[in-house]
């Protein structure tokens, strides 16, 4: 079973995948690409929240609130806005 630190990584790395090759349009629309984005989004979330909620606080890392902000503008299908290559 990975370690927390370990599962954080590796979720950080499929988000950080999916903005630099998914910032073409042609697959940011791809539903399979997208679901398994927003998967990776989930989880983390679950993780971060874990992790606020026992006072662990790790700098470089994405907030819990930016993760949940991403969550919303990924399921509300904006297109348009193309998240930027920064995880």
């Amino acid at each position: 079973m990975l370690r927390r630190s370990e599962a954080e990584k590796a979720l950080l790395d499929c988000i950080s995948a999916y903005k630099q090759y998914g910032i073409q349009r042609s697959l940011y629309n791809l539903g399979d690409i997208k679901s398994e984005y927003l998967s990776c989004l989930k989880h983390l979330s679950a993780l971060l929240t874990h992790s606020d909620s026992n006072g662990l606080k790790q700098s470089g890392r994405p907030s819990l609130q930016e993760v949940l902000n991403e969550i919303k503008r990924v399921e509300g299908g904006s297109s348009s806005s193309i998240p930027n290559k920064k995880p």
